[in-house]
């Protein structure tokens, strides 16, 4: 029927005329005073007050309306028709125009039919933002459990605000939802923004709280921490609630007056707390002194620095298990004495006692008392040379000595190692020991320092080439090879070094040989007093 000015909404629907509503849907004369928006908007309501489902596709069509207040009328209007609009509203959601489909999913949450769930979640998958936000408050409404992980998923959506408004939203479901929302927390690039979420939910059911405690994540942690701090209603329903919570507090001693219970919490936190709360952790361990730390212990102490071992060690002390043993044992092999007198001091509070040769080794380093080490023999060598290694000036004369005592030719090489300090003091003692020793590999380095700048090295290499040569023990051509020099051995460079005899210059020319000779004459250094004997 031709329209001559704006339709009279009241009489059309006070005739129940549903298709003259349904043309005033289309009103669209120009004319401010006719007022085209406000009567397609109150033709809508008013179909919706009839209810006629001949009505649901016009009212659907009218969803696309440029208007606001339109579309918004049309929603309302097919939330009565209930069941009915639920399909062509489904269908909506997959219009052309965007507009529309998020006109659909706002028209289904005011339609708040359980039918509408699965086309809603189908929704969350719409290239369009905006629709995908409204499909989320949809779902939000009607609350069907089905949504939480669809909408958990667009947690890592490309859109920051879709992603704010899913973990907001997601909060106002049950307890399924809090712990897909707590396993976010471990996205670094949505973090804060869930912890937000959380922070702003009105906490009923703490577990999920409570048992992110256990995560191996830090920020879950302290989240959950944080969150339980603010529920003041809660109290632990037990001591094991109670020590997971003053585990995540960092309350160390409280851990360990709570004793058994808090073993687990605080190996937790050995292995994922600050590292630097890491021998609190120990101590508080060690005061419980249960068996099951003692694994985590030893694994704590051999990945902390050996400055920071001593607390590990004592910890491990307190359990008494022979696996805690065996680890204190090693650690009687490391260069820091602060950490050998601990684990030294730990062992003996356990009653040990040392059986083996390195053992025992190890057990007189500690204790320092390195001249038991000789009645161990070539057992002795390899922690002494470890000890030499980690240039502990105040045992190094003491070590050097054993060593030469011991007399193992294994120490040879170590100690050549050190024959070209410039230390005159650790020089004398290397030097000593490598005579000791009677190694025919120290002569071609004595020689070498024979041309030290330092007269001190000098006669110190000449004296034990002297040496070396007298002991009798060494090859022809080791002795060769020292006669070879004795030009060098005797020269100006050499300060307060006992001469050959020119005897022995002939004698080494071929008039007999080294093997062979037998004879000897003694040079008496006139200035030194120092007896050299020497073949004729």
């Amino acid at each position: 029927m031709p329209l001559f000015g704006p339709p009279n909404i009241e009489k059309l629907k006070e005739k129940r005329d549903v298709q003259g509503l349904i043309k005033a849907l289309s009103y669209e004369k120009d004319s401010k005073k006719d007022k085209p928006l406000r009567t397609r908007s109150e033709a809508a309501r008013a179909l919706g007050e009839i209810g006629d489902p001949a009505a649901i596709p016009a009212l659907v069509a009218a969803l696309q309306d440029c208007a606001l207040d339109v579309p918004y009328a049309a929603q309302r209007a097919l939330a009565k028709f209930g069941k009915a609009a639920v399909e062509p509203l489904a269908a909506a959601l997959k219009h052309e125009d965007y507009k529309v489909r998020k006109s659909a999913a706002e028209a289904l949450e005011q339609l708040d039919n359980p039918l509408a769930v699965g086309p809603l979640i189908a929704a969350l998958q719409d290239s369009h933002k905006e629709v995908r936000r409204a499909a989320i408050d949809a779902l939000t409404k009607l609350g069907d459990p089905r949504a939480i992980e669809p909408m958990a998923a667009l947690l890592k959506d490309p859109e920051a605000l879709v992603r704010a408004v899913a973990a907001i939203q997601l909060t106002k479901f049950d307890t399924k939802a809090v712990e897909l929302l707590i396993a976010a927390l471990k996205d670094p690039d949505n973090q804060q923004m869930v912890a937000k979420a959380l922070g702003m939910m009105r906490i009923w059911d703490v577990k999920p709280f409570v048992a992110a405690l256990r995560e191996k994540d830090a920020f879950t942690n302290l989240v959950a921490r944080q969150i339980l701090d603010t529920c003041t209603w809660w109290k632990p329903a037990s001591v094991d609630e109670q020590a997971w919570v003053w585990a995540a507090r960092g309350d160390w001693p409280g851990c360990a007056r709570l004793g058994s219970p808090a073993v687990e919490p605080l190996i937790h936190a050995l292995v994922y707390a600050d590292s630097s709360a890491r021998p609190a952790i120990a101590q508080a361990l060690g005061k419980i002194g249960d068996p099951r730390a003692v694994e985590p212990l030893i694994n704590a102490l051999a990945n902390a620095y050996v400055q920071e071992r001593q607390p590990f060690i004592w910890a491990l002390g307190q359990t008494g298990t022979q696996p805690a043993v065996q680890a204190l044992v090693s650690q009687l092999a490391i260069k820091d004495r602060g950490v050998r007198q601990a684990a030294l001091k730990a062992l003996e509070t356990n009653g040990w006692v040392p059986v083996s040769a390195e053992e025992k080794a190890r057990y007189w380093i500690a204790r320092e008392k390195l001249s038991e080490c000789i009645t161990l023999g070539s057992a002795a060598v390899d922690p002494l040379l470890g000890l030499l290694e980690w240039g502990n000036t105040s045992l190094e004369g003491e070590v050097l000595d054993v060593l030469g005592k011991i007399g193992d030719a294994r120490a040879v090489m170590p100690l050549l190692n050190h024959i070209r300090t410039r230390d005159t003091k650790t020089f004398h003692g290397v030097v000593d020991a490598l005579c000791e020793i009677g190694d025919g590999r120290v002569i071609r380095p004595l020689i070498e320092r024979l041309y030290d700048d330092s007269s001190n090295i000098r006669q110190t290499s000449a004296r034990a080439l002297v040496k070396l040569y007298q002991q009798g023990e060494l090859s022809r051509q080791d002795k060769e090879l020292i006669l070879s020099e004795r030009a060098k051995i005797t020269s100006r460079h050499t300060d307060h070094i006992p001469s050959f005899h020119s005897e022995s210059a002939g004698y080494y020319e071929g008039n007999c040989s080294v093997a062979g000779g037998s004879t000897w004459s003694q040079g008496l250094h006139e200035d030194k007093g120092i007896g050299v004997e020497f073949p004729l």
